[in-house]
């Protein structure tokens, strides 16, 4: 998931964002008014999630943005195990568990 965010300050002032899960990555390519936040979600990340995003400026006035991000289950593909090479005489029984 991406998504783009953009900030507009009134007086012109730089602006500096931050989101408050480590879990989302943030750029802001040239400390710019744009920011770009990312995040690709996990099995523990079904449900859903609220980010907040917020925009400060050089005077410590901020705007706070949240997110609401529904995470939908998907059916894994089942995973099929190796087992290691066993020598064994004819007529012998063999189990694996």
């Amino acid at each position: 998931m991406s998504v783009t965010l953009l900030a507009h300050d009134d007086d012109g002032d730089s602006l500096i964002y931050y989101v408050d899960d480590a879990r989302f990555r943030l750029s802001q390519p040239g400390g710019g008014n744009m920011a770009t936040i990312t995040y690709t979600p996990g099995e523990g990340d079904v449900g859903v999630l609220f980010v907040t995003v917020s925009v400060w400026d050089v005077f410590n006035t901020f705007d706070d943005l949240v997110l609401n991000i529904s995470v939908q289950n998907v059916n894994d593909p089942p995973s099929l195990v190796l087992f290691e090479a066993v020598d064994v005489s004819d007529m012998d029984q063999v189990e694996y568990t």
